[in-house]
């Protein structure tokens, strides 16, 4: 499995001269996963395109090309250095992790890939309309999954005797994988790998466009506003970037993410009063497990194997999708699964794993503070925190299940080496508060830049802002609602949706 990535293989593209065009037909801020599928669609319909990126392009170092998600996202230049969340406005602030970088999210992620459930797409449809319930997305989210060629991978080192301790916890066998909605239990987790290479936005979808020519990439230039002409800011005329320079379009798509996508609408006049008023993440928490000597598979550092997706309050949770148990039509509210083998650190380095855990279907909703830092409200619902809670210590339960023994000499609340049977002391409101001083792995903002009112919920009009002109926003801020899955699967098929409708547009 384990492989030292070889030069990066964008560099064997003709990449274009690295000075500023003056024009094109449109411009797609942000070389993320939307960005790469937006400006792919554009090209194919025979438009030019510039993407502008504010992280780094080619050459992408060994961390990024390979499957490591701790790797990656620790590398400098990856992240926004300066992205902090709170809970509260007055709460501790805490690094937020969004790619930054040709691939963006995908550059860094756990390559795990998901579609939520039909259940959430019901949701979607009464808010914004049938256009996105969850038969009209099928179609997209199975073709954004075909594009990765996900592979699942047998059980780790960890995750083997993980899966033994969820078993005698009531949860298994394995049923299915994760690319199939409304599903309850253990499942193998569908990677975008190959080769012990991570396989992001970038490699399947900006790469093949930019070989065609019709692409070209500006990378290490932050976009600093949107132009506009007219004297209501009506129409879109190009973007002027940090330095000064600017480029002439009549097209411009913001594929910033959902923190970027409402910055930049702020920054450029055109962000209206719902713009960055509701934000959506997941919740999580994660357990560091100390592991014995004799485990020392480093091929599978940062992988995940398998996860597990359970309702801690519904009978049957890991009954399958069409069965008669209740509950079935929609998948867990919460996740785990086991990163094998987390250090890096070489020769003598402890060996450590993660159990990561995070709340799926949350009902705290969050916002944009005025500074374009997420406030995410993380548990500021009793319904999130019984769950939350609930979901924790049955974790912290399997992970001291004997099955782990042969395994963990300890588990730990937390990086400083804090015992985890520490928690299990703690009642409602102090584990409450150690769960939110204790932010975990993911960073999921969702919904900063909806459809409805923000974005044309219409999917012909291909992601416009309303009442503009040639401004269009397609990324993961458009998503209408709660998502049961890490949001990669989904922002690919709506970015491959609306940048579709976007490219025939006249």
């Amino acid at each position: 499995m384990a492989i030292e990535p070889g030069p990066d293989p964008l560099m064997a593209l003709e990449l274009g001269p690295a000075s500023l065009p003056a024009s094109a037909d449109a411009i797609v801020v942000g070389a993320g996963a939307a960005g790469c599928v937006v400006a792919a669609r554009l090209a194919a319909e025979g438009r030019s395109v510039v993407v502008v990126e504010a992280g780094p392009g080619p050459p992408r170092p060994a961390s990024v090309l390979g499957h490591d998600p701790v790797a990656a996202a620790s590398t400098p230049g990856w992240t926004w250095s300066d992205l902090e969340a709170r809970a509260r406005p007055d709460g501790p602030a805490a690094p937020y992790r969004q790619g930054r970088g040709i691939g963006g999210g995908s550059a860094i992620n756990g390559l795990i890939l998901a579609p939520g459930d039909r259940a959430d797409y019901r949701a979607w449809a009464s808010v914004v309309g049938p256009a996105w319930g969850p038969d009209a997305m099928a179609p997209w989210l199975d073709a954004a999954a075909a594009a990765f060629q996900p592979i699942s991978i047998p059980a780790g080192p960890v995750t083997g005797p993980f899966l033994e301790a969820l078993a005698a916890g009531g949860h298994g066998p394995v049923v299915g994988d994760s690319l199939e909605p409304d599903r309850n239990g253990v499942m193998a987790a569908s990677l975008a790998l190959v080769d012990g290479r991570r396989v992001s936005a970038a490699d399947r979808f900006l790469a093949p466009a930019m070989a065609g020519g019709a692409v070209r990439l500006i990378a290490n230039a932050p976009v600093d506003h949107i132009r506009t002409t007219g004297g209501d800011r009506s129409t879109a005329a190009g973007v002027a970037l940090v330095d000064g320079r600017a480029i002439d379009a009549p097209l411009v798509v913001s594929c910033a993410g959902a923190i970027g996508s409402p910055a930049l609408l702020r920054r450029s006049g055109l962000a209206g009063p719902s713009v960055g008023r509701r934000l959506i993440d997941h919740p999580s928490v994660a357990l560091t497990l100390r592991l014995t000597p004799e485990v020392a598979d480093r091929d599978r550092l940062g992988l995940a194997s398998h996860v597990l997706r359970w309702s801690p309050d519904r009978d049957g949770a890991d009954q399958p999708a069409g069965s008669d148990a209740p509950g079935a039509d929609a998948g867990g509210d919460l996740q785990a699964f086991v990163l094998d083998r987390v250090d890096d650190g070489g020769a003598g380095a402890e060996p450590l794993a993660v159990v990561a855990i995070g709340l799926l279907a949350p009902t705290s909703i969050g916002r944009l503070g005025a500074d374009g830092q997420p406030i995410t409200a993380a548990l500021s619902t009793e319904t999130d925190r019984v769950r939350f809670r609930a979901g924790v210590r049955h974790l912290l339960d399997r992970c001291h299940d004997r099955s782990m023994a042969g395994v963990v000499s300890a588990v730990l609340a937390d990086d400083r080496g804090t015992p985890a049977s520490a928690l299990a002391e703690l009642g409602d409101t102090d584990l409450d508060r150690w769960l939110l001083a204790n932010p975990g792995p993911y960073a999921h903002p969702t919904g900063t830049c909806p459809l409805g009112p923000v974005v044309s919920s219409d999917p012909a009009d291909g992601g416009r802002l309303v009442d503009r002109n040639g401004v269009h926003v397609i990324d993961a801020s458009v998503l209408p609602g709660p998502l049961r899955a890490g949001p990669w699967l989904t922002v690919t098929a709506v970015a491959d949706r609306l940048g579709t409708a976007l490219a025939r547009l006249g």
